[in-house]
């Protein structure tokens, strides 16, 4: 039959090859397996279906688990769900080429989300915001960011300020780079004041409390003020000395007290200066009476660092999306098409 069909047998191959050669392209160029749950998961991700981008990335990293694309998707979604503790597992390991701003960014910003008494992770976000300086100009939310990586160091105050200083050139009147500021010139302050009398720098010690009050008092101006702010504001009022307390002292006391200031808080510093009992300490009291602890008052990750801005990140998202699609993978990863 064939040798007397030979024609047909020949045209029938020809078409079932072209029939074929369309499919065979897709099976052959389409994205590997771990390369389609990326995708799958930054689709999620920009629906804010953060559980589900993690399962579809847990695919994905379980056949590659060095892709920094992989590792930085799933890292922003545990970030964006409030997970800092596994999202800075995935960013750090993403931002380890220290090549991409936007991702050290992220994974910095997660770092200083783990507790203050943590030295390791403060140490890598500075380390972090270190290099990125060198390699890309900084938004002035980076830059507040990256001083409050440094503001319980004394021997780099100088930093914080400066750090405080850029973000409000680019970005005038902001209450927490205010803030920030005054807290460091208040620890200047406070560590000299740890020195003995006679080793003092006076004139530097006035300067430092004069400077972190009149930045406390521009913070509370731009308002509204928070509890934190009002309690550290009193603070630099008891410099060098709180007794007698001053009526501004009493009146950032006041403030705080009707925010919520906890009474535990407030009995501490009257057992400690012995305000406890003259009547305006009495009065603050009594409004403290029923607060709860601090607790209950935004920390100061929550006042100072700002996300890393989700634009950029998703178009890096976006980026690695293009740049896995128009690479072809290790023969090993392109299995379960």
């Amino acid at each position: 039959w064939t040798s007397r069909h030979r024609g047909g047998v020949a045209t029938l191959a020809v078409l079932l090859m072209l029939l074929a050669a369309p499919v065979i392209w897709h099976l052959a160029t389409r994205p590997t397996y771990a390369v389609r749950e990326y995708i799958k998961g930054i689709d999620d991700i920009k629906e804010a279906r953060y559980r589900d981008a993690i399962e579809h990335l847990d695919r994905a990293i379980n056949l590659d688990d060095d892709s920094v694309p992989f590792r930085f998707a799933r890292g922003v979604a545990y970030q964006r769900l409030g997970d800092h503790k596994q999202a800075e597992i995935d960013l750090s390991e993403a931002a380890k080429p220290l090549n991409n701003p936007v991702v050290m960014e992220s994974c910095a910003y997660s770092l200083l989300q783990m507790p203050l008494a943590s030295p390791g992770p403060r140490l890598a976000a500075r380390a972090m915001y270190a290099h990125l300086s060198k390699v890309a100009d900084l938004s002035p939310e980076t830059q507040l960011n990256c001083a409050f990586a440094y503001y319980d160091m004394v021997s780099v105050i100088p930093l914080v300020i400066h750090r405080c200083d850029a973000a409000l050139k680019t970005r005038p009147d902001w209450q927490d780079a205010y803030y920030l500021r005054a807290i460091a010139h208040a620890s200047e302050a406070q560590q000299i004041l740890q020195r003995k009398e006679g080793e003092r720098d006076e004139i530097k010690l006035t300067k430092s409390i004069n400077d972190a009050r009149l930045d406390f008092e521009r913070a509370i101006s731009i308002g509204p003020p928070s509890c934190r702010l009002f309690m550290d504001a009193a603070g630099v009022y008891r410099l060098p000395s709180a007794n007698p307390p001053s009526e501004r002292l009493q009146q950032l006391l006041r403030a705080a007290a009707q925010l919520g200031m906890p009474q535990s808080y407030l009995r501490a510093l009257g057992d400690k200066h012995g305000w406890s009992e003259e009547p305006w300490f009495q009065e603050l009291d009594s409004l403290c009476s029923g607060n709860s602890t601090l607790y209950s008052i935004p920390t100061y990750q929550d006042t100072f660092l700002t996300p890393p801005n989700a634009e950029l990140v998703d178009a890096q998202l976006e980026a690695y999306r293009s740049e896995l699609e128009l690479v072809p993978f290790p023969a090993e990863l392109a299995t379960r098409r």
